[in-house]
C-alpha cells in the first residue's frame, strides 16, 4: 500500500491499494489507479509482453539475492561446471 495525494485532481491524500489493469490492442496492458474521491484517473505504465518477460527475471533475480539460503556458490559452480562440459574457451583447453 502507498499513501499518495491526488496532485492533478481533488488535492485528497489516499491509499494505493492496488493497480487496475486495462488491456489494450497487441498485448499492451495499462496499469493504473484511481482517486476514490474525485475518480481522477493516474496512469502506472504501460507494459507488453517483452517487458512483463523482463519483469518477471528482475522479480526472480531479486527473490535469489533476498533469499539467505540461497546457496551463490553452488550455482557459480554449476555454471562453470557447464562452461567446462561444453569445451571452455575454444582452443583454451589445447594451451
Amino acid at each position: 500500500m502507498i499513501t499518495t495525494v491526488c496532485d492533478a485532481g481533488c488535492k485528497e491524500q489516499f491509499t494505493i491499494h492496488n493497480l487496475q489493469q486495462k488491456h489494450l490492442s497487441d498485448g499492451v496492458e495499462k496499469s493504473y489507479f484511481v482517486c476514490p474521491h474525485c475518480q481522477h484517473k493516474y496512469v502506472a505504465c504501460y507494459t507488453d509482453d517483452e517487458v512483463r518477460k523482463l519483469q518477471g527475471k528482475i522479480r526472480e533475480v531479486r527473490s535469489r539475492f533476498g533469499n539467505r539460503n540461497y546457496d551463490h556458490n553452488q550455482r557459480r559452480r554449476k555454471l562453470i561446471q557447464a562452461f567446462y562440459s561444453i569445451g571452455g574457451i575454444v582452443g583454451w583447453a589445447t594451451r
